[in-house]
């Protein structure tokens, strides 16, 4: 969902969009930040590519701290 976005402690995430791989994150890394900024519905798919450890920021949560 758009409502998180997601921060890489450890491993590697690919992004897909229409089945199509566009972009690989890393450790310090993070994604879905735009989407849950601007509130949009999410149009990729995140898979893990190596064993991943990841925090999730809440839309409400960013509110609070910014």
């Amino acid at each position: 969902d758009s409502d998180n976005m997601y921060f890489i402690l450890s491993g590697k995430v690919k992004l897909y969009s229409d089945g199509n791989p566009f972009i690989k994150y890393q450790n310090g890394e993070c994604f879905g930040d735009q989407d849950m900024l601007l509130n949009l519905p999410r149009d990729s798919k995140a898979v893990a590519i190596t064993h991943l450890h990841l925090k999730a920021l809440s839309g409400e949560m960013f509110e609070q701290i910014s």
